[in-house]
């Protein structure tokens, strides 16, 4: 569960860049912010409240992308998970739950 920081359209919303494509961004109660990247289509806007299971968007292959997937990406501030970049965890553990 978490309130949307983001939600990005890529060619609407440059200079955000084109690498995430278009993107959602969710933050966290207990410090997480968690990224939904390279979607098709945005379903949230900023400020909406989200529960686990609400629909963000549509995977696909926008931004720098091989192919249509979801990528997701898992942030804590001043967090570091070895092979990962600053305050980018793993999201395995998060996944499982």
């Amino acid at each position: 569960d978490g309130v949307v920081k983001l939600a990005a359209m890529a060619s609407a919303d440059f200079p955000l860049g084109p690498a995430y494509g278009n993107q959602v961004r969710v933050t966290h109660p207990n410090g997480l912010e968690t990224i939904y990247a390279h979607l098709k289509d945005i379903d949230v806007s900023v400020g909406q409240e989200v529960k686990t299971g609400d629909l963000l968007g549509h995977a696909d292959d926008t931004g720098n992308s091989f192919g249509s997937h979801l990528h997701i990406t898992v942030k804590k501030a001043g967090a570091q998970t070895p092979g990962y970049p600053a305050g980018i965890i793993d999201p395995k553990p998060y996944m499982e739950k």
